[in-house]
């Protein structure tokens, strides 16, 4: 069995992120991390990268402190071929003995006009996808009114975008266990980080 760990970490510099993280695999035991939103790029996070365990990567680089995705696994578990990439996802295939299946790691960008263009990309794969595939990270919007509390009312207009391109997409929410809201601040709470698979 595949164990995936998606992790957005908020910043992989600190001095506690590493120890944290061993805690993660400890228990989790992953054979594929994402971690989003690492907050650093090029050389210091390719120093950091080194010591997380792990014999394989891919680096989608942070631009300043905004997004970037990182990819990691063990060669002897699985096998990964990159598909595509932007700024906003890196997408392969994942391969183990005899299955094969699909993985987009995801950092959708805060900013509304550049999520539209996740959005279309993720419709654009969709059309060509006959495998299995899992979609996973920071969506950086939420899907309905329960992954709100506090805070603004839940704006629907703001949600649709998402909520049609996972209709069009033929994906579903995978669910959670544990607390409902990955993200806070100043009394707001929502869920923006999930898995999402199709049929």
């Amino acid at each position: 069995m595949i164990s995936i760990l998606s992790w957005n970490c908020r910043g992989a510099g600190s001095n506690c992120f590493l120890r944290v993280f061993k805690e993660y695999c400890r228990r989790y035991r992953p054979c594929v991390t994402i971690i989003v939103e690492p907050r650093i790029s090029g050389d210091v996070a390719e120093k950091v990268i080194e010591k997380m365990g792990f014999d394989k990567w891919l680096v989608v680089d942070a631009v300043g402190f905004a997004g970037g995705i990182w990819l990691l696994w063990n060669s002897g578990a699985v096998t990964i071929t990159e598909s595509d990439r932007s700024n906003q996802f890196l997408h392969v295939q994942v391969c183990s003995g005899h299955d094969s299946w699909f993985l987009t790691a995801v950092y959708a960008s805060p900013a509304l006009i550049q999520r539209r263009a996740l959005w279309q990309s993720v419709r654009s794969i969709a059309e060509g996808m006959e495998a299995p595939w899992i979609l996973a990270g920071d969506f950086n919007s939420i899907l309905q009114p329960s992954d709100k509390m506090g805070g603004a009312p839940f704006d629907a207009s703001r949600a649709r975008d998402f909520q049609d391109c996972v209709l069009d997409s033929g994906l579903t929410d995978l669910g959670f266990s544990g607390p409902p809201f990955t993200w806070f601040r100043a009394g707001t709470k929502e869920r923006l980080d999930r898995g999402l698979v199709n049929s």
